[in-house]
Parts: C-alpha cells; structure tokens; sequence
C-alpha cells in the first residue's frame, strides 16, 4: 500500500463516491460532490492506493493556526458521521495509514469535529488527544404514511401541527418542491429568510458560500433540494435537504419572522415529512443541533465528537494555547445565543417554529 496527498479527488470521484456508498453509514457529507464545494483553506485528500486501485482515505483541509499546520474535517459547518472512507475490509489498514500520516513527524494540530468518539478516524488519534462531546444530531425513521408518523408524536405536538396546518391552508398557503433549474433562485431566497430569522447571531453565515457551491453541485445530481412555504406569492419559509440513499438530511432553514408567519416552521417541517413518507424514504435526519423544538420531530440521537491534539512540540504548544481560549469563545457564544435567541446557534435548523 502507498499514501497519496492530493488537493482533488479529480478523476478518483467516482471510485471515491462508490466507496462512499457502499460503506454501512453512507453520509452525503463525504461525497466528492459535497467535500470539492465545501473545503475552505487548502484541500489536503489523503489517499491509500494498493497500486492503482483507490482503497479510501481521509478528507482534510490545511490552514494555519499560531504559525502551525492545522488539519480539519472539510465541512459547512452541520456535518456529523464523518470517517475515514474504506474499501470493504480494509478499514483498519486505511485508519493505520492515515494515522502514521497525521502522527508522522513534525509540528502540527489535527481537529476532527463531527465525527463519533468510537469510529475508525477517531482511532487515528493517539492516546493524548483531547475528546470533546457536542450536541447530538437527531433523527428518526420514516413510516410508510403520514398519519403513521402523527400517531408516534406526542399529542399536544401531533394536535400543533394540525392546528398549525389548518391556519395556514386557511391563508391560502402552498408548499412546493422547486426544480433544479430554479436553484440559484432558491439560494437566495433561503439565505435572504434565514437573515430575516437569524440576522447575525446565526453561526451558518461563515458557511454560506460553501454551502451554495456544495447546494449547486447537488441540486444538478438531485440530490439537494429546496422546500417552500408561499402565501399569495410570497415566499415565507425555505428549506434546503439534502438527499441520499434513502435518507433525508433537514439542512438549513429560513423563513420571515413577522408575528403573522408564527410557526410556519412547523407547517414547511411536516410537508416535508409527509413527502419523504409518500415517496419511500427511511431516514429523515435533522442534522446537528438539540433545539427543543426540533427534538420534537425526531426519536433518535446520533452522537457527535470532535477529537484533537497537537503534534511535535510547538504543534502541541498552539494546540494547548488555542485549547485555552475554547472556553471564553464558547462563553462568548452563550452570550449571543441568550441576546439572539435559538439563532445564535443556528448550523443546521435550530428550530421549525
């Protein structure tokens, strides 16, 4: 075997994506699609090859912190089961790899967030490295009608969502799915209602341009697609998800915070659940984030991590001082979220209200 490092995947994207698929926790989030959109810095692919043919690897992306090498997850801010990606079989001889890769010698920092403490990249960290819990991503799987998903909701929410569904169909209100060709339009709407909701408490802003690259590759594969809650043409509540192998991913909303638009959330929330009902899917995923309201929605809780450490002497220097300042920024952040409200901690939708 030989460790590769490229800046794209290129020409392996499809033997890339095809070990993608076939692995047991499938995530769009790794596909080449979404990793070539949403890398920002300098994408670092670190591959394993048995001759010619791609065994899997990592995908990272290189900056610097405090004049030191950092290496992170490509992400747009809400991704979560993020691993290595493995040839069936070979996942332990792609986690050595990639390990001896990462712990080669030298100074830098490795930060893996949205991955599982227990899975095949966390491995790769050494004994030393520091573990941190985040908030989960919740989920649930989708039954074969509608009613059938009301009847497992408890019944005060089961009675708001019907309550809410009949105000609006009283305004005239009609949801869509939108085309692809109608993409570009669609972004902007999304990120004008998700200004109007968040304005700049919301932490998704720093990810907006990556999400609209990813968002565009996407919607030309089908598999990104926007949601729209419209009342006499105008556009009050958008939803971008994500499509993949059966599982829908509820990626990032916005809609109109005007008092008369209450909890149309929660109306463009359960179009969408209806859909994915009618249209066979088995997984909808809300994506990271623990809202009240959202767990509502979901019955599951996937578990989210991120691990990190420095390596060689100034790597571990920067990383104990950038470990330092985590728990000020992380105050600073509760500080927004309390002046904002649930917008301060809007990644993926906070809320359907």
């Amino acid at each position: 075997m030989r460790t590769e490092v490229r800046d794209s995947l290129g020409e392996l994207a499809p033997a890339w994506d095809a070990l993608v698929d076939g692995s047991p926790r499938a995530t769009p989030f790794l596909c080449s699609w979404w990793l070539e959109a949403v890398a920002a810095g300098t994408p670092t692919f670190v591959l394993v090859f048995d001759g010619d043919e791609l065994l899997g690897g990592a995908p990272l992306v290189e900056d610097r912190r405090r004049g030191v090498r950092r290496y992170r997850l490509a992400t747009a801010g809400s991704e979560h089961g993020l691993d290595l990606v493995a040839a069936p079989g070979r996942t332990d001889a792609i986690a050595d790899a990639v390990g001896a890769w990462l712990n080669r010698p030298g100074n830098r920092i490795v930060d893996l967030s949205g991955v599982r403490a227990d899975n095949a990249l966390a491995s790769c960290a050494p004994s030393t490295a520091r573990v941190d819990t985040l908030e989960t991503a919740p989920w649930f799987g989708v039954p074969p009608k509608f009613e059938d998903y009301l009847a497992s909701r408890r019944k005060k929410f089961r009675q708001e969502i019907r309550r809410t569904a009949r105000r609006f169909d009283e305004m005239g209100a009609r949801y869509r799915v939108l085309d692809t060709d109608e993409t570009e339009q669609a972004i902007a709407t999304l990120e004008r209602l998700h200004d109007q909701r968040w304005d700049r408490h919301s932490l998704f802003r720093v990810y907006f341009a990556q999400f609209e690259a990813a968002a565009l590759a996407g919607a030309a594969r089908g598999e990104v697609r926007f949601h729209e809650v419209e009342v006499e043409g105008e556009v009050i509540a958008s939803l971008a998800t994500i499509e993949h192998r059966g599982t829908c991913y509820f990626f990032q909303v916005g809609r109109n915070p005007e008092p008369r638009w209450s909890n149309v959330g929660t109306v463009l929330y359960a179009r969408v659940v209806e859909r994915a009902c009618s249209e066979g899917f088995r997984k909808i995923d809300l994506c990271y984030g623990e809202s009240p309201s959202k767990l509502l929605w979901a019955d599951h809780r996937e578990p989210v991590a991120r691990v990190h450490w420095g390596h060689g002497p100034v790597g571990r220097a920067a990383h104990r001082a950038l470990t330092a300042l985590t728990p000020a920024a992380d105050g600073l952040r509760r500080l927004r979220i309390r002046a904002g409200g649930a917008g301060g901690r809007s990644r993926a939708p906070a809320s359907a209200d």
